[in-house]
């Protein structure tokens, strides 16, 4: 049986989901700060987490209720790039050890329909990688779906969000 405190708590994010409020599947992209979506627990895979996946942030992010912190020492570079009222982006590189992923895992992608209600914060689209065994990862999120190809899953991030990846 559920306790009075996770009802309210499940209220208060069904509530958050449909009045568009940040959730822990919300994603964003600004050029001092920035969200991806990872698996839940360190050491899980990529592709078999993506309907799992939740929030993870730069550090000084309190806008975006239940996210975490990436681990120490995740992040390894952060390029950002606008495209005038198109797109935002965000490529860079990875250490994989700081959350214990694979070196053998290709990574994959994350939408909106992975995990279902996901978002990017003041975008109508998003599409993001994070490719352990490439040591990279990259989030770009969109105004219009052209910019945002969600149908190229297995094509990474090289193919899909051309960027910097030093």
């Amino acid at each position: 049986m559920l306790s009075k405190l996770t009802i309210f708590v499940l209220v208060l994010v069904l509530v958050a989901i449909a009045m568009g409020e940040p959730t822990e599947k919300t994603v964003v992209v600004r050029p001092d700060l920035f969200c991806l979506l990872m698996p839940p627990r360190s050491g899980g895979g990529i592709a078999e987490n993506e309907h799992r996946s939740i929030s993870f942030c730069t550090s000084g992010i309190r806008s975006i209720p239940y996210s975490k912190p990436f681990p120490d020492g995740f992040i390894k570079s952060v390029h950002y790039h606008a495209r005038a009222d198109r797109y935002v982006q965000v490529t860079g590189r990875i250490d994989r050890r700081r959350y214990n992923l694979s070196r053998n895992d290709e990574g994959g992608q994350n939408d909106p329909k992975a995990p279902r209600g996901a978002s990017c914060r003041g975008y109508d689209y998003f599409v993001q990688f994070i490719e352990p065994n490439e040591g990279i990862y990259c989030l770009r999120c969109c105004m219009n779906r052209r910019d945002c190809p969600t149908n190229r899953s297995e094509d990474g991030c090289r193919a899909v969000i051309g960027g910097d990846y030093s």
